[in-house]
Parts: structure tokens; sequence; C-alpha cells
């Protein structure tokens, strides 16, 4: 499975590095043809920890539990950042107002619901505690279910609640199973459904009680309709041809395509930093709104000077520029000012006042502060502003805008945008056939089914893990059906590497000699040994 899958990746990711990207080149990495590389990165990275996965798993038996360890405190850290985001922007116990958390996912800049996927993958590792269940371990995995269900709950995403109730259910029974070769199975066995039916209470009573989320349960059927048209639109777009069929469009090829073939101005906003003799300007052409920005540190109720030298090639681009409270997706307390050009495709410099009354004002514990962002779109479709220096000087005149005249790229410069399906397909299974065709679809899933069977063959030997294994590649496949988890390099890598956790487990043999009933490793947790069969 590894080997059709790595051949996969070779030659549907050479396919995507042929495919150009738009005339006159991108920095937008996904309109550009390494946005091939970038999709591989997580594949790739897995891969390269394959040999040291087995190598531990062969000499010592614990890898997993070295794994549910470190998915443990990755769990809390994100829970915590979960915990940080609410209170800064809505209020940790306000349940209606129309915000998603975003957590420390920055690839959700173009949407998605990778926050709500990783949650649910990572919680079935909770499990790990239960190898010892002292009175700290299991006070440490009830304060880290608590954090990790309430961040599921902020999530507000209907796929991430489904596949967290299926993966603690999956791995709850996987446990369960496999602790009916051991004494203290019993015990171990009832604590499990009581996690479960805390983490499930908190979705249940936290999601229909607050007025955000029971109406996105009231917009099941319009959603599900345009996600389907999502799903039809995009698989059009693919080639007839038979190596389309067998090999896909290409890793990383469908924004481009997207950018190609859609005829009206519903398309992704291209930027590009473009060199002019020995000047250095960005270039926006406006699709669909695209906001071009970075995090300044303001002072409350201060004056702040804006200088923008920009010019419009077309004539009648424009350039608005915007200052908000803003942590990715969700804005508040935003000022605005537009520049229009009077002159096209001369230079010309413009000035305003912007005001940071209200911004930065407030803390949370005393010194958490909302991010500020100063942002750049151009709100004209189809048209092209350019910017050859932006700054905002403070009162005591230092500028706080950084790289404000492209000289390094695009560096300290990050990007979001308000339409997120010209960028992907809303499936995972439909992604792989469409940029992998036939050989990438069928390596997922398969890479997938045997891990699922590795797992399984752990938990029938009476090794426990198997069970966070199983569930937590329950939760990723179910995420899958409406998500394009694959795009984001750190959850790629973290699904190969539990996948390959699932085959190793397929391929340590069973059958030898049982060590002591309790072996601890370093971590000071207690490593299930083999069981015999039967």
């Amino acid at each position: 499975m590894v080997v059709l899958t790595l051949i996969s990746y070779l030659l549907s990711g050479a396919l995507g590095l042929a495919l150009p990207g738009p005339e006159g080149g991108s920095d937008n990495v996904y309109l550009r043809p390494d946005n091939a590389l970038r999709l591989a990165k997580g594949f790739f990275t897995a891969l390269a920890l394959l040999p040291f996965l087995r190598a531990r798993m062969r000499i010592h038996g614990d890898a997993i539990v070295l794994l549910g360890t470190g998915m443990a405190a990755g769990l809390a850290l994100v829970a915590a950042s979960v915990l940080a985001e609410r209170a800064l922007f809505t209020g940790i116990f306000d349940f209606t107002a129309d915000y998603r958390v975003v957590g420390t996912f920055s690839g959700m800049n173009i949407g998605g619901g990778y926050i709500g996927a990783y949650l649910a993958m990572a919680l079935p590792f909770l499990l790990v505690f239960m190898l010892r269940p002292t009175t700290l371990a299991l006070l440490a995995m009830l304060g880290i279910a608590f954090g990790g269900g309430y961040a599921v709950v902020v999530t507000f995403a209907r796929t991430a609640y489904a596949a967290a109730l299926l993966s603690i259910l999956t791995a709850g029974l996987g446990w369960a199973l496999a602790a009916r070769h051991r004494l203290a199975g019993t015990v171990q066995a009832l604590a499990l459904p009581v996690l479960v039916l805390i983490l499930a209470g908190g979705i249940v009573m936290g999601a229909p009680g607050s007025g955000f989320m029971a109406e996105r349960l009231r917009q099941v059927a319009p959603d599900l309709a345009d996600r389907e048209a999502n799903w039809t639109d995009g698989l059009a777009l693919r080639d007839g041809s038979l190596a389309a069929a067998l090999l896909g469009m290409g890793y990383g090829t469908y924004p481009r395509i997207v950018l190609a073939r859609t005829p009206d101005e519903r398309v992704a906003t291209n930027f590009v930093v473009v060199q002019d003799g020995g000047y250095r300007f960005l270039s926006l052409h406006a699709g669909l709104p695209t906001y071009f920005g970075q995090k300044v540190s303001v002072q409350p109720d201060q004056k702040y000077r804006l200088f923008v030298t920009l010019r419009s090639p077309d004539g009648i681009g424009a350039l608005g520029v915007i200052l908000c409270e803003k942590m990715l997706l969700y804005s508040a307390n935003c000022r605005e000012t537009t520049f229009r050009s009077r002159t096209p495709r001369t230079w010309e410099d413009f000035g305003a006042l912007i005001s940071s009354a209200g911004l930065n004002k407030d803390t949370t514990l005393g010194w958490l502060r909302r991010p500020v962002e100063l942002a750049l779109f151009n709100p004209v479709p189809d048209s092209t502003i350019e910017i050859g220096h932006i700054r905002m000087l403070d009162p005591q005149d230092h500028d706080i805008i950084v790289n404000g005249n492209f000289a390094r790229g695009t560096e300290r410069w990050y990007f979001t945008d308000d339409e997120h399906r010209v960028w992907r397909i809303e499936n995972q299974y439909l992604m792989s056939w469409f940029e992998g065709g036939a050989l990438g679809l069928a390596s997922f899933v398969l890479l997938a089914g045997t891990a699922l069977a590795g797992a399984a063959r752990a938990i029938s030997g009476g090794e426990r893990m198997g069970a966070a294994i199983m569930g937590s590649l329950v939760a990723f496949l179910c995420s899958s059906a409406f998500n394009h988890l694959l795009a984001v390099p750190r959850l790629a890598a973290l699904f190969y590497i539990v996948a390959f956790s699932g085959l190793t487990m397929m391929q340590v043999p069973m059958g030898r000699p049982a060590p002591p009933a309790i072996s601890r490793d370093r971590s000071g947790f207690r490593s299930d040994p083999p069981a015999r069969p039967g």
C-alpha cells in the first residue's frame, strides 16, 4: 500500500508540476505549479518517519504509546488555543455568536474543516492515560477530554460532531474488546463509556442549545445541495482522457484549472510581486474577495498616517485598505479607506488618517489582546491594481508595517478569502480521484483500509492502543466525506503517520512469547505486550 501511494504521488505530482500557473506568474501558492510539492510534503514527511516507527515498534513495542502521548499533548495545546481565541472574540460561554474557531490551523485561511478533523482524530488517543490509570492520569485525561470536547463544540461544524462521536465510540468499543484479554479489563472497559458519555453529552447539550448551531442544523438540506453542486461542478472540469482517468489532473492543479476554465468572474484573486527594473511592486488582479494582510502592532486611541503608492494598468482598479481586529477569518471593529487611481498606468501617491480608537483596547486575563490586521484588497472585480509601497506611521513616525515595499516578496503577508469552493472539491475521495485519478483514489482507500485491518488485528490480539488508531482513522475517513483534508500538509502527515502505525500493527508478529504483564517505558505509561493468539 505504501509503494502504491508513493507511485501515485510521484506520477500525479509530476503532472501537477507540469501544469503552468496564471499568465504573468503568481505568489499565491495554490495557483503555482509547486503546489504539487506542498501537497506531497505531508506524505513524504510521514514516509521519512516510517523506518523509525517500525524500528521502535519492533525493538520496544511502545511506538503507539509514544504517539498517543504526543497526540494527547497536542490536543491539550489546541484546546488551550481555542479557549484563548473564544475568550478574546466571543467569550467562553457565548454559544450564540456567529464565530467558528480556527485555533492553530492557519491553513483555514481558505476555509475548510481542518481543526474539527484534527480534534476528532486526536480524541481517541486519550486512551493512553488508561494504560496506567492513576488518579493523576485520570484527572489529566478528563481535563483534556473536556477541553477537546469544548473545542469540538465551538467549531460549529456538523461533520466534526459526527466524526468525533464516531471516533470515540469506535475507540471505546475497540478498547473494551481488547481489554477482555486482561484481568484489569473490566474496570477499564467501564471507564471508557463514562468518557464517551461526558464528551457526547457536552456536544449534544452545547450544539443544539446555541442559536448559531441550531440555525446550522436547520440548513443541512440546502447546504448539502450546495455541496453536491460543488462536487458536480468540480468533477465536470476533468479531462475525458484515459490518462486523466488513471492518473488524474495532477496534484495541486484544481485551483489553476478552475481559474483557467471558469468563464465568469467567480475565480480566485491572483497576486504576484513583480520586478520592473529595480522597482518591486505587488499586483492584485481581483476575482472573488481576497484580503492580503499582515498583523500589526497598534496602540489604542491613536491616529496613524497611511501612505500608499499605486497605479492601475487598466484604469479601473482600486485599493481598499482595512484595519480590523482579526484572528484569521472573522473581522471586528473595522475601519476602511479606499484609494482610486486618477491616471491610468501612472504611479500616484495617496495618504489617509486611520484611527485606532476601540482597537487593541480590551484585555483578557490582563495580557491577552485581540490581534489587529491591516489588509489590502481590490474591490473592483476583473481589474488590476499595483501597489509599489505602503507605510503606516505611528505618532512617533515609526513604520509599523514590515516589508511594505515587497523587497522580500510576500514575506510577513498572508491572505484570506470569503469564497472557499474555488480552491477544492469539498470531498477528499473526489479530490483524490480528480487530482490522482483511479490510482490516487485506490491508493488512499486501500491504505486506509489496510491500516484499519491492522488496528483490528491488534485489538483482537489484546493491544488496546489499536483502538486509538482505529478511532483516529475512522474520524479522518468520516471528515473526508465533506472536506479535502490532505490539502493541509500537517494534517496529511498526521493521517499517514496514524495509517502507517496501523500497517505496522499488521506486520508485527503477534505470536511471540509474552513478556511480563506490565512494562513501563520512559514516559511512565504502561505498554501493552503482544498477547498470544487465542
